[in-house]
């Protein structure tokens, strides 16, 4: 059996935000499929910022885009990470996406073939590249 335990607190910066915070608490000994008090923080790998667990600091910041962005968990490449703001969009989905002037380079590749610079869309950002 588990109890919420939910924590306020003010944040004063010329402004006043009420941040609170929950808490998953065990209260016995059984396993669950959840990480079982370990914090994911610092253990194990995440696939959603709903499996982060652990305290988080009551603090909000300005974010780039003139809103505030209070501390939240975020599911950052496999690892629990605190984030205040959220992220940008990707610049890229697919290598047409990208638009933009190309260098007029061609190589020969490691597999033997001959490649010009084209545009590739790596982990959501725009990038030259020759040989693939």
């Amino acid at each position: 059996m588990k109890s919420t335990i939910l924590l306020c607190s003010l944040f004063v910066s010329g402004f006043v935000v009420l941040a609170c915070g929950a808490s998953n608490t065990p209260t016995d000994d059984s396993e669950s499929s959840e990480t079982s008090g370990s914090d994911l923080s610092t253990v194990g790998r995440c696939t959603s910022a709903s499996q982060c667990r652990g305290a988080l600091p009551m603090l909000c910041k300005v974010c780039d885009d003139g809103s505030d962005g209070c501390a939240h968990w975020a599911c950052v490449a496999g690892k629990c990470e605190i984030a205040y703001c959220a992220a940008p969009p990707p610049e890229c989905t697919k290598a047409s996406d990208c638009h933009g002037p190309l260098p007029q380079i061609c190589e020969r590749c490691a597999s033997g073939g001959s490649a010009c610079a084209h545009f590739a869309c790596v982990a959501g950002k725009c990038e030259t590249e020759i040989c693939p």
